[in-house]
């Protein structure tokens, strides 16, 4: 992430102006960083005992719920258990876009959800909805499984007849705070080529969403998340349908492709 200041323009600007949203300081997710957005970022850095100047520095960010950065090309939210709820959302055979998911389930953050089939529009990763499975096999059985107070590393066959949702990695990037890539179905391409990437983890006190702000390859996912000591990360589908909406508005859009899945935050 960058140091932001008046007159910068940009997907960077639309972020904060989404953190700043959400955080209770509305302004219009417009990607200008004018007047108004200066006011609601003073504001936000008294309310936090910051230096009140308008910039947009690693505290401030910080401030909003960005996790500190090793590569500035990388954005990860950090959002504590205490103070949020997430769930897994599944629209197979639809055409979705995170706005339409958030709109419609009163979320205040959605992004992407797992790989699926372009042509059918159904989920194929590994995905379990509230004890359902719902597909399974053609990726990891590893990932993360979503219960109403927490979201804990876990496997397929653990969720299936449980409370909790599950997304299984696609692949696997880490697991029990150390690199553990599970290339089941996946070619080595896949891991390295250079492209938009989406991902989701859990430390045991914050769930963490982490997309790539230019294209790379997912080795930089795992260094930015071994950086951050996170327990557990894993992929999500990325490229063209790599998408975030934020404070009521979507952020970093798909290639205008829709999306059977999602995963989607409210803050309590």
């Amino acid at each position: 992430m960058n140091t932001l200041f008046r007159l910068c323009r940009g997907t960077q600007v639309k972020i904060l102006q989404g953190l700043l949203s959400v955080k209770g300081f509305e302004c219009d997710i417009d990607g200008i960083f004018g007047a108004e957005t200066t006011a609601m970022v003073k504001l936000a850095q008294r309310k936090n005992s910051l230096a009140v100047d308008g910039i947009v520095g690693k505290q401030t960010w910080q401030a909003l719920g960005v996790a500190p950065w090793s590569n500035t090309n990388i954005l990860t939210m950090r959002l504590p258990f205490t103070e949020m709820h997430a769930d897994v959302l599944l629209k197979n055979g639809q055409k979705y876009s995170v706005k339409e998911f958030g709109q419609h389930g009163g979320y205040d953050v959605v992004v992407n959800g797992p790989m699926f089939d372009m042509l059918t529009r159904r989920n194929i990763a590994d995905m379990v909805i509230k004890g359902k499975l719902d597909n399974g096999g053609n990726y990891s059985n590893k990932g993360l499984a979503f219960y109403s107070d927490r979201i804990v590393p876990s496997k397929t066959e653990s969720c299936i007849g449980s409370a909790a949702s599950f997304i299984g990695g696609a692949p696997t990037l880490i697991l029990s705070g150390f690199k553990d890539v599970d290339m089941k179905g996946l070619s080595k391409n896949f891991y390295s080529a250079y492209t938009k990437r989406t991902c989701i983890g859990a430390d045991p006190q914050a769930f963490y969403i982490m997309l790539s702000l230019k294209n790379l390859p997912l080795d930089a996912m795992i260094r930015e998340g071994l950086a951050l000591k996170l327990h557990t990360l894993i992929n999500l589908d990325g490229g063209g349908s790599q998408s975030l909406f934020i404070g009521g508005a979507t952020v970093i859009p798909t290639d205008g492709r829709g999306i059977p899945s999602a995963v989607g935050v409210k803050f309590k």
